[in-house]
C-alpha cells in the first residue's frame, strides 16, 4: 500500500488486510520455529511488518498498536519498539484526500470561511490528522479532521479485532489481558470520535482555569466546527516529552502547577 493511500472503509477490505497481516506474522513465526539450528525467535521482522501494516491502516488497529507499545512486560522488545514508533510517526494522508469531504461538510463554502489551510499536516494520528489554517478574520487555527469514513472503519475494525484477538497469544499475552485491552480500546475510540464532547470539555477547562496566571488553553471556534472537524486556536507550546530537557526552574513551575491542578 502506498504511503499516502486512503485507508479502506470496506469491512471486507479491512478484514483481508488484518487477516493477511496475521497470516504473514504466523507464517514468519512458524518458519522460524521449524528452521533447524535456530535457537530463538527473531522478533525484529515481525515488529516491522506489524508496525508498517497498522500505520497504513489507521483506525482502531493503529490505536491498538500504539497502546500495545506500552506492554513492555508482555511483548518482545523488538515488537514494543516497532509499535512505539507509531506514537509519533504515523503516515499522513495528503490534503487532497480530505478536501472533497471538507467541502461537503462546509456546504461548498470551505474557502469562504477559511483564508488558507496548510496542505501539509502538522500531525497525524489513528483517527484523523491536524492542519494549520487561518480564517477570514486572520486567526491562527488548528483543524482536527477525522479521516473520511472513519466511523465505518472503526465499526469494521472492532468487529474483526474481536475475532483476531486470540493471535495475541502468539506473543504470550494472557487472554484476560486481551479482553481488558479490547474493552478499553472500544471505550477510547468512542471518546475520541466524539468531537462535540471534546469541545465541551475544552470550554469547561477554559472557564475553570481562566483566572490562573501562566496557563493558556486554546479556544474552540465553534462556528467553524463541523461533524468530524474540530477547529481550535493555534497556540504554541511544548510537549510533555520535552519537559525533561527544560531548565530546572521551568520543570519546577510545571510541577507546582500540576500539583495545584490535582484535587
Amino acid at each position: 500500500m502506498s504511503r499516502f493511500s486512503r485507508p479502506s472503509a470496506s469491512a471486507l477490505g479491512r478484514f483481508l488486510q488484518l487477516g493477511g497481516t496475521g497470516a504473514r506474522i504466523a507464517g514468519n513465526l512458524l518458519v522460524q520455529r521449524i528452521t533447524p539450528g535456530k535457537a530463538r525467535i527473531d522478533w525484529q521482522p515481525v515488529g516491522e511488518l506489524l508496525g508498517d501494516a497498522l500505520g497504513q491502516m489507521k483506525g482502531p488497529v493503529l490505536k491498538l498498536g500504539q497502546q500495545a507499545s506500552q506492554w513492555q512486560d508482555l511483548l518482545p522488545e523488538p515488537i514494543s519498539a516497532a509499535l512505539a514508533r507509531l506514537q509519533n510517526q504515523v503516515p499522513s494522508l495528503p490534503f487532497a484526500a480530505l478536501e472533497a469531504n471538507l467541502q461537503r461538510l462546509y456546504d461548498g463554502r470551505l474557502y469562504d470561511l477559511f483564508e488558507s489551510i496548510e496542505p501539509t499536516p502538522a500531525a497525524a494520528a489513528s483517527l484523523g490528522q491536524v492542519h494549520r489554517a487561518r480564517d477570514r478574520q486572520g486567526r491562527a487555527l488548528i483543524m482536527k479532521v477525522q479521516y473520511p469514513g472513519i466511523h465505518a472503519i472503526c465499526e469494521a475494525d472492532l468487529r474483526q479485532l474481536r475475532r483476531l484477538m486470540p493471535l495475541g497469544r502468539l506473543f504470550g499475552t494472557p487472554p484476560a489481558r486481551l479482553e481488558a485491552v479490547y474493552t478499553e480500546l472500544q471505550r477510547a475510540i468512542g471518546e475520541e470520535l466524539d468531537y462535540a464532547a471534546e469541545r465541551e470539555n475544552l470550554e469547561a477547562f477554559r472557564a475553570h482555569f481562566s483566572g490562573w496566571p501562566g496557563i493558556g488553553i486554546p479556544f474552540a471556534a465553534s462556528e467553524l466546527c463541523r461533524p468530524g472537524v474540530l477547529v481550535l486556536e493555534d497556540r504554541p507550546g511544548r510537549s510533555m516529552a520535552e519537559v525533561e530537557q527544560a531548565p530546572a526552574d521551568v520543570r519546577q513551575r510545571l510541577a507546582e502547577s500540576l500539583c495545584q491542578w490535582l484535587p
